[in-house]
């Protein structure tokens, strides 16, 4: 039974952000509490691709629920299919996200952390030198709260944090096809360029392909018709368009507040998404990381507020979200053009392998550019 007492901190969901946070925070002899307003396990839209440097922030490992490793990419442009592309190395790894937050949880709580779920979280006020949280069945207190709630953040809406926000959308479906497509892919993804600012892809699973499109909410209209059409042109037609589902993607710009007095936003519900890519479990973790020394900061009483978390956030990622945004500009303005970098350019497909790897950062790949080429990211 959990106590109506007051924590040292509260976390608002129990995605990757919540729970990496939860047990950073719990192994330092902190006293945790997650509130996820789902049961564990629960079905989540995420295509469910890991890069490798996501992988890699995950202290306790999660080998035990990759479904596949992926070492290159079937490349289309305009749903027609043009080359196959591999790379010596993983580049990414394939979960079911319902396995992924479960196996996060558990080790949350043994860590130490306790967890309520089916325990929505409806209002969230900021007191003086506390935070409490109601739920329709309780209420709670801490010290510190941590809306790691998600692209629908009721923590990032209750505190009006999202006023300066780009958002683009994302659909998926994970679908059940023969076992000889599904073994087609075996250690492939699928990645079409067609979509103004945005792609699509094929992730295979162990017994499913997760199959979706993304792009800017100017898109919004065309990503389900332009999925399907996708699908068409792999001979996937086993796709029940019902099964696809949408999700928004707020993305944070440089400067937008973070936190406010004893609150902070982690991950998606921090806008803390790629520009480009649209990946979000890298920087998901990233911030729960950059979380920790403030909230033990403000624990401690060195500290009045979670600033310290914004000015952390945004020496992080300011930089690579700006070069992100430029390169997904020009992949706007000459679609073609950047895809044939994918296609054509060693240089080029090499340096996305050891982006996707943590090998490469957004601002090494572009001082590797040619100086005219750097100009555009002026």
């Amino acid at each position: 039974m959990i106590e109506n007492r007051q924590y040292d901190v509260i976390i608002v969901g129990a995605g990757p952000a919540g729970a990496l946070l939860a047990y950073e925070l719990a192994r330092k002899n902190l006293d945790v509490l997650i509130l996820e307003k789902n049961r564990f396990p629960h079905r989540k839209v995420c295509a469910g691709g890991i890069t490798v440097r996501a992988a890699s922030l995950f202290p306790m490992g999660i080998e035990n629920v990759v479904e596949r490793t992926i070492y290159g990419m079937r490349l289309s442009y305009n749903k027609v299919p043009q080359k196959v592309r591999t790379y010596n190395k993983p580049i990414l790894f394939t979960v079911m996200r319902d396995k992924l937050d479960s196996l996060l949880s558990s080790r949350a709580q043994e860590a130490g952390a306790a967890l309520v779920e089916n325990a929505e979280v409806k209002q969230v006020q900021l007191n003086k030198g506390y935070v409490t949280v109601k739920t329709d069945s309780s209420s709670f207190s801490a010290n510190v709260l941590v809306g790691a709630d998600g692209a629908n953040s009721v923590v990032a809406s209750s505190l009006g944090l999202r006023n300066n926000f780009e958002y683009g959308l994302g659909i998926n479906a994970d679908i059940t096809v023969r076992n000889d497509v599904l073994s087609s892919w075996e250690n492939l993804a699928g990645l079409d360029y067609g979509i103004s600012g945005g792609y699509s892809w094929v992730f295979p699973k162990n017994a499913c392909l997760s199959i979706g499109s993304g792009g800017p909410i100017e898109s919004a209209r065309k990503l389900k018709p332009y999925a399907l059409e996708l699908m068409k042109s792999y001979g996937l037609s086993e796709l029940d368009s019902s099964l696809l589902r949408g999700q928004l993607m707020p993305v944070r710009k440089a400067k937008s507040p973070v936190s406010r007095g004893r609150i902070l936003l982690l991950g998606d519900a921090a806008g803390l998404i790629d520009p480009l890519t649209g990946e979000g479990i890298y920087y998901a973790l990233r911030s729960a990381y950059l979380a920790v020394l403030p909230i033990l900061s403000v624990l401690d009483g060195k500290s009045r507020d979670l600033s310290g978390y914004d000015d952390a956030v945004d020496f992080e990622f300011a930089r690579e979200y700006k070069i992100a945004r430029t390169l997904r500009k020009m992949n706007t303005l000459a679609p073609r053009l950047f895809f044939h970098w994918f296609k054509d350019s060693d240089r080029f497909w090499r340096a996305f392998c050891q982006l996707l790897r943590g090998e490469r950062t957004y601002t090494s790949l572009k001082n590797r550019l040619s100086p005219p080429l750097q100009l555009l990211f002026r």
